[in-house]
This record gives structure tokens, sequence and C-alpha cells, in this order.
């Protein structure tokens, strides 16, 4: 899509979904992250899509990805309010 190529008009927080990835329980796409971060570097990359647990979101932080959307980790139970509060510490 051309917006990706228009990367001077991207906002300074962007949610960054891997739709295939939303529920499937198949991991972040980190690939995708990567490729976004390279393209722009100052921006604040909020991940969506494919998180499963805290050793996924741990993975995301040694990205240097520090938002996350885990509704689906959330309400499947793999995920919960503790796991969370372990990252924040």
């Amino acid at each position: 899509p051309e917006i990706l190529q228009q990367t001077q008009q991207w906002p300074a927080n962007v949610i960054v979904m891997s739709i295939d990835a939303v529920g499937a329980q198949s991991g972040p796409d980190l690939r995708l992250l990567k490729q976004i971060k390279k393209q722009r570097k100052e921006i604040e990359i909020i991940a969506a899509g494919g998180v499963r647990n805290l050793q996924d979101l741990k993975r995301l932080e040694q990205e240097k990805v520090t938002k996350v959307l885990v509704a689906s980790a959330l309400h499947n139970g793999s995920l919960d309010r503790e796991g969370i509060q372990v990252l924040q510490k």
C-alpha cells in the first residue's frame, strides 16, 4: 500500500497489526514489526496480533516494542494480570 511508502505522513504512534496473527496463537509478527521500525526509527510501535504469553511480551520488549495489544491472550487465559505486572517492574 502507498501509505507504507509515505512514512512522513505516519503519526508518532503506529499500531502495527498482522491480521493473520490475530487470535491465531502464532506469536507476534517480528519480521513486520522490524520492517516498519526500520522505515521510520523514531516512531513508537504498538504491536498487535499473535501475542500468546509472557514469553512473547518479553521478546517484544527485547525488540524495543513497549506497547502491545493483548486482547486474545487475556481472553483465552494464556496471559494474566500477574504476567503483565512482571514486565511493568
